[in-house]
Formats: structure tokens, C-alpha cells, sequence
């Protein structure tokens, strides 16, 4: 989602103050072309619907309480928003984000700073930035918003799929139902048993390697379960050639015994791969 800031200053005014085509014009001394190119725009993201009135869900009812609140929605601009998205549930450093991004080291520094200075973001002692919960909680919730009403609508989801993980080129997401024409991903797609109530998918078209579903079980990953059945998975297949972060913890875990605060012990892996 890419949003102008003259898009941004007519959806404040359509929020706020329900103006029409011709009062927002008058009110911002925009163009004629400025303001139609721009509602265009505002309905297709479905911030808007064809009578310029906010939508009804839970996306731009929680974005009208911001606005409300007096918060800055410099966020909605390009590509902040989709950096916040990556960043919903993971801890990133920057490389990683400029990998996922597929932008310049300096776009993405840029938009960090802008995004540090107003206080979304925070960083810990390992450079690795998160979305400031304690300040911009109605900011993950929009974002959990956009996930489950407005994402699968621009990019073919079915309903009730909640996106897990995403990059410029693809989604993972969960879903309930068994769907046929969307790729198992994930442990979804691992060659072992698990007890999981959903299914995992990707919106990638071509056969997935089993590098991968690895890589994308490792993205999806929040709990030392998860990350335990990732090196089984890894162990079992032997891949190589593996780069990424918690790979390399893993790594280290498995090959120097060390132990890392939320992964799982070299013991409690060979422990839990003899039990599959």
C-alpha cells in the first residue's frame, strides 16, 4: 500500500469532516486532476467507497481513531507502511529489511530515522527494530487490521486469512480451510507429522524446494516450538546454503552448543527429532 501525502491530506479531510469533491479542493487548493487521481486511488486501497465515504471496517474505524487522537499518518506514506507490515511480527536489522524490501541501503535507512523520530519504532542492543508497542499500539492493531480486512482483498486472499509474513514478491499466510489453489508452505508443507489447527500457505505459484518451506517456517517463527521443529526439519532434509539469521543461530546451537534467549537447547532438539 503506497499513499501520497496529497492522498493523505484528502483522507483526513473525508474522515473528519465528510468534505466533497468540490470542498476539497477549495479547502486544500488542489487540482481538479489532483483530487480525482487521488480519490481514485483512495477507493481502490478501499479507504474510501464510491460515495467518498469511509469504508466500514475494522481497518478505518481504528485509522479514524488515530486521526482522531491527533497522530501523525506520516506512516501511510511510501514505503514506511510497508516496512511496518515486515516489521508486525518480526525483530529485523536493517540488511534484512532491505533484503525483504528489495529498496537502497539509503531508502531504507531514510524511512528507519523518520519512523525512529516520531517514535514508532525501537531498536534493542542488537540493532534488531520493532514497532514501539507501548506508544503505537492502535498502530499494530491497524496493521492486524489491514492484515485481515484490506490485504486479502488487493491481493486475492480468501476471507479469514490472516498474513503471517510478507515481502515484496509474496505473502505467507494461515487459513482454516484446505485450499487447492494456493501452495502449503511452512510446517504446513513439512515432511513430518504436526498438530496444527491451520493450514499454512504462500502466494507463490511455482513448486516450492524444501529450502524454502524452511526459510519461509523460519520467517513465520515466534516460539521455541516452532523454531525446534525448524531444525528437525532442517536436520532431516540436510540442507545447505541457508542464509538467514535464525539459520545461523541454529547453526551455532547445533554445531558450537551455544544457546541463544528464545531457541531451543542443542539437547532439546536431538531430544524432540528422535521423538518424530
Amino acid at each position: 500500500m503506497v499513499l501520497t501525502k496529497n492522498e493523505i491530506k484528502i483522507l483526513k479531510e473525508i474522515y473528519l469532516y465528510q468534505l466533497n469533491r468540490m470542498e476539497l479542493r477549495e479547502k486544500l487548493n488542489l487540482s481538479n486532476d489532483t483530487i480525482k487521481r487521488s480519490l481514485k486511488s483512495l477507493i481502490e486501497l478501499k479507504f474510501i467507497n464510491d460515495d467518498f465515504l469511509i469504508e466500514d471496517n475494522l481497518f478505518c474505524k481504528i485509522l479514524l481513531n488515530m486521526m482522531n487522537s491527533g497522530k501523525s499518518l506520516s506512516f501511510l506514506e511510501k514505503p514506511k507502511f510497508s516496512i511496518l507490515l515486515i516489521l508486525l511480527n518480526n525483530q529485523l536489522k536493517i540488511q534484512e529489511i532491505i533484503n525483504l524490501m528489495g529498496l537502497s541501503k539509503t531508502q531504507v535507512y531514510e524511512n528507519i530515522k523518520k519512523l525512529l523520530n516520531i517514535g514508532i519504532l525501537t531498536y534493542d542492543e542488537n540493532k534488531k527494530y520493532q514497532i514501539n508497542s507501548k506508544i503505537w499500539n492502535d498502530l499494530i492493531e491497524l496493521l492486524n487490521a489491514y492484515n485481515s480486512t484490506i490485504q486479502y482483498e488487493n491481493k486475492g486472499l480468501p476471507e479469514n486469512s490472516k498474513v503471517l509474513f510478507k515481502t515484496k514478491d509474496y505473502l505467507i499466510f494461515e487459513n482454516n480451510k484446505n485450499l487447492s489453489n494456493f501452495k502449503k508452505t511452512a510446517f504446513s508443507a513439512f515432511d513430518f507429522k504436526l498438530f496444527y489447527n491451520t493450514n499454512t500457505y504462500t502466494t507463490l505459484d511455482n513448486d516450492l524446494t524444501k529450502s524454502q518451506i524452511y526459510e519461509d517456517a523460519l520467517n513465520i517463527s515466534t516460539s521455541i516450538r516452532e523454531l525446534t521443529l525448524c531444525a528437525i526439519y532442517y536436520l532431516k532434509n540436510k540442507l545447505k546454503n541457508i542464509k538467514h539469521s535464525k539459520h545461523k543461530k541454529i547453526i551455532q546451537i547445533l554445531e558450537d552448543d551455544k544457546t541463544f534467549e528464545g531457541f531451543p537447547t542443542k539437547l532439546e532438539i536431538l531430544n524432540k527429532k528422535e521423538n518424530e
